[in-house]
């Protein structure tokens, strides 16, 4: 009789510690699949930088004038994130002002960047921007920089010069 409870007994310790590794193992096996699962950030800005620069001159009396800082790839929406630029007049004459034209959802946006006077030479008057933005364009989309100028272009002295800098994200 005391054979069979000494059996009995070991039987069920043994049944309890193959049960209890057993739960440990399903218990890590789960962790593993419902824990934290490492991603790939694969829209990281700097894996998809962009930067397009280009001048703006007029060949007429006053007026707006404009040119094409980039075209934003098919599936991708462009996110600008900073512009710079640079322009100079002659004399009397002046640039009004200078803005970014991007694209989101069909409609033309404008962003309008602050122009600080720096410098006036015999060659003329400088004005500078370096500004963080938020813009957006559509997939397809030309972003363009414009300025507006007041005044008598001689020999393409007039000009501005547009940097801007963003990176580009998947369209889902």
């Amino acid at each position: 009789m005391k054979i069979r409870r000494t059996l009995t007994l070991a039987i069920g310790l043994a049944a309890l510690a193959v049960t209890t590794a057993f739960a440990q193992t399903a218990a890590a096996q789960s962790s593993k699949t419902t824990g934290p699962t490492l991603i790939k950030d694969t829209e990281n800005p700097a894996r998809s930088a962009v930067q397009g620069s280009c001048m703006v001159q007029w060949t007429n009396i006053g007026g707006n004038s404009e040119c094409d800082l980039m075209t934003v790839p098919a599936n991708k929406r462009l996110v600008l994130e900073h512009t710079s630029g640079i322009c100079r007049a002659q004399g009397t004459d002046v640039i009004r002002n200078a803005q970014i034209q991007t694209t989101l959802a069909g409609a033309g946006l404008w962003t309008y960047l602050v122009m600080t006077n720096q410098a006036t030479t015999v060659d003329g008057h400088y004005s500078v921007t370096s500004q963080p933005m938020r813009a957006y364009s559509d997939p397809g989309s030309t972003v363009k920089a414009v300025a507006w100028f007041e005044g008598n272009p001689i020999d393409s002295a007039q000009y501005c010069i547009a940097t801007v800098s963003g990176h580009l994200v998947d369209v889902q």
